[in-house]
């Protein structure tokens, strides 16, 4: 951060404002949401503002500075050769890329800008949002919180209208989680993959559920999806299963007689397998890296990496040994627990791990009392076999909860990655507590 910051800062955070007060009547559902709605953009605002801080001052860089100065230099080198950098953003030409990367505009972080990676791709999508924000690392931040904020507004706003009554508990699960507030705003990929996310199950409810504005929604389903694809691949192989599961539960419900609805789940459950098979051929060129052949040496980098990033003990293992497919079903429940309920508070290493492992514990008890004195067990069960939206949660959830926590092998790498799930794993919990408390809606 510089002096641009100091003066393009508070300008930002005054323009957030007023675009976000413009789009709040399509927004808010109701008075209490009119509420809230300037409450949680500010925590937000604040979250971001607090990660950029603690950045600079604590870490003294990062690879969210990384990500910056880079874009910073595109900028710069845009300014300076505007036909190259046109090439450069819009090809993948070698010789292109060559010319940016060597060029007087280069940045000390060269590890971040690879040929072909999906680094080199939101360094591009954030040339425009600096182009925004005047090369200021607090203003482009702030710009990214807005679309964070705009975003989880809508799936809470998919949720809320489901359960109209739970609605004071989901802003908190959906919305108001620190460690989101925190990691889900600044200069980062994982900003971007949890922006589309939560675009996408929106999208995708209102063209399948809410049959509302097909095309346009299906539109924006379709770039958001290639936007989760290009910056974490690995994401849509937890979000499409899910998804798709949601679909097949929503009409199964609608199916009327027992016996019917008996007969026809196989049914459903093929087509469902088959839907999820054709959606992730249709993106399998941008999966390659993740599919069953390349899967064993992807997630050994992943692992590799994050283990020698762990020399400041931060790191964990889950004493298994291979990818293979039994060894990561062995390696599930543990994998699942250390996204939601670790690190445990004699695994702290420093200042931003503690709180990490302060809100693990937090929703680690959370989970205790619905599980076992709210669910008692098989209560907990029977809602989820019960409940489409929960099934929706608890899918995307243990997905994608296990495809991080397999390869983070680092807790610092693991807060930042699992931030996707955590509204969904939450909001789980909301729901779960909520239907076993009111029976009504069972």
């Amino acid at each position: 951060m510089g002096f641009s910051d100091i003066f393009l800062g508070p300008l930002y955070l005054i323009l957030v404002f007023l675009i976000a007060s413009r789009l709040k009547s399509r927004l808010v559902l109701d008075s209490y949401d009119s509420e809230m709605y300037n409450k949680i953009l500010a925590y937000k605002l604040f979250g971001v503002s607090f990660f950029a801080f603690i950045y600079q001052f604590y870490y003294e860089g990062g690879d969210t500075y990384g990500f910056y100065s880079w874009t910073k230099h595109l900028v710069s080198y845009f300014f300076a050769d505007p036909s190259h950098a046109v090439k450069f953003i819009f090809t993948t030409d070698s010789f292109e890329f060559a010319k940016f990367k060597y060029s007087n505009f280069g940045s000390n972080y060269s590890y971040l800008l690879k040929e072909g990676t999906r680094e080199l791709f939101f360094i591009k999508i954030m040339f425009w949002v600096n182009i925004l924000g005047f090369n200021s690392y607090l203003a482009i931040s702030y710009i990214l919180t807005l679309g964070v904020f705009i975003a989880n507004w809508l799936l809470y706003k998919t949720f809320a209208l489901r359960y109209p009554e739970a609605k004071r508990a989901l802003v908190w699960s959906v919305m108001l989680i620190p460690s989101v507030a925190f990691w889900g705003g600044g200069v980062l990929k994982d900003t971007i993959a949890f922006i589309g996310i939560c675009v996408v199950v929106y999208c995708f409810d209102q063209i399948f559920m809410q049959k509302k504005k097909r095309l346009r929604n299906l539109i924006y389903f379709a770039i958001f999806t290639y936007l989760i694809v290009a910056i974490r691949g690995f994401v849509v192989l937890s979000l499409l299963p899910a998804l798709v599961v949601w679909l097949f539960s929503s009409y199964k419900e609608k199916i009327s007689g027992g016996f019917i609805k008996f007969i026809s789940t196989p049914f459903l459950i093929i087509i469902s397998m088959g839907i999820v098979v054709v959606l992730l051929q249709a993106v399998g060129g941008e999966l390659d890296r993740f599919s069953i052949n390349e899967l064993d040496n992807t997630i050994k980098d992943f692992q590799g990496w994050h283990e020698v990033a762990s020399a400041d003990g931060s790191g964990y293992s889950l004493h298994t040994s291979g990818s293979g497919p039994a060894q990561m079903l062995m390696a599930l429940p543990a994998a699942v627990n250390v996204t939601f309920f670790r690190p445990y508070l004699w695994e702290v290493s420093g200042a931003v791990v503690l709180l990490s492992a302060l809100e693990a514990l937090i929703i680690f008890l959370y989970f205790l009392k619905v599980f076992l004195l709210e669910g008692k067990i098989f209560g907990f069960f029977r809602v989820i076999l019960n409940d489409p939206l929960v099934q929706l949660c608890i899918v995307f959830s243990i997905l994608y909860g296990f495809s991080v926590g397999f390869t983070s092998y680092n807790f610092g790498a693991l807060s930042r990655y699992k931030i996707p799930a955590m509204p969904f794993f939450a909001s789980m919990l909301v729901l779960i507590s909520y239907r076993l408390n009111h029976p009504k809606t069972e």
